[in-house]
């Protein structure tokens, strides 16, 4: 995937013959969370590297989207059926982001 300038999401180079990482999602996290708690400083600093185990520790707890925990992991299906036949329905997994948003940030921002 590529950013909107065009560069990859991530990347690796060398600056002045060192190894640097260029993580753009997790650039646009922070401005994201900047700018969110600037306008409501009562939603917590969820710090980005925090943000999949947490969630995935939440989404676990809750019987009603436990089944979602793998493919929020981003987990490869185990079986053959997993593969190609028990596909998961969109719109239980709309419902568990807007449960783990309120979960995990409060109120709706």
């Amino acid at each position: 995937m590529v950013h909107r300038n065009g560069k990859p999401l991530w990347y690796e180079h060398v600056v002045n013959g060192k190894p640097r990482k260029h993580d753009t999602i997790y650039c646009d996290y922070q401005r994201f969370m900047a700018t969110l708690r600037e306008n409501n400083p009562d939603i917590p600093a969820v710090k980005y590297y925090g943000l999949r185990k947490t969630s995935a520790t939440l989404i676990k707890s809750e019987p009603k989207y436990r089944m979602l925990n793998e493919l929020w992991l981003a987990h490869a299906p185990r079986s053959m059926a997993d593969k190609h036949y028990n596909a998961d329905d969109d719109t239980i997994l709309d419902d568990c982001l807007a449960w783990l948003h309120d979960k995990i940030f409060g109120a709706k921002c």
